[in-house]
């Protein structure tokens, strides 16, 4: 069997959250659950990639941790392990898989992007309350003083 192929069985870890792994992994046969905070009580599932998928590009492309751990989630999950230097074979030998991965990197990124604007948006509104609290705060002190002036001026 080639070198760059490792097979899983169910639960094994493949790649660690936080963790570099430093090639992207081809889903050969089964299926793999990718989460956040494996195993912890704040644990996420992000997504499932079945054959034909492709996860950990980023520790491939430049060496980064990894955001999530991914599992295997059926018994002889066969993985290829694709590196730098083999990269260029992988898709000279499996040409339609550059489209996919290509546009699975384009989804991720997307979900990214949305992720970043829901965020964004959510902190944009808790500034508005702030400042709306801040304000109102200044109109409730200000009000204030003005009651005391004119209770003063009344005793007067």
């Amino acid at each position: 069997m080639d070198k760059n192929v490792s097979v899983y069985k169910e639960d094994k870890i493949i790649v660690r959250e936080n963790k570099v792994t430093p090639y992207m992994c081809y889903v050969m046969e089964g299926s793999v659950a990718l989460y956040l905070n494996y195993k912890t009580k704040d644990e996420l599932l992000l997504g499932i990639c079945g054959k034909g998928k492709v996860f950990s590009e980023m520790g491939m492309l430049n060496a980064s941790p990894s955001l999530y751990t991914a599992v295997a989630i059926t018994d002889n999950t066969t993985i290829l392990e694709i590196t730098q230097e083999n990269f260029v074979e992988f898709i000279k030998k499996r040409p339609e898989s550059a489209i996919g991965i290509m546009k699975q990197m384009s989804k991720i990124n997307t979900l990214l992007k949305q992720s970043v604007d829901m965020l964004m948006e959510e902190l944009m509104d808790k500034v508005d309350a702030q400042q709306r609290t801040k304000e109102l705060r200044a109109n409730i002190a200000k009000y204030s003083v003005r009651g005391i002036q004119s209770y003063m001026d009344e005793r007067k």
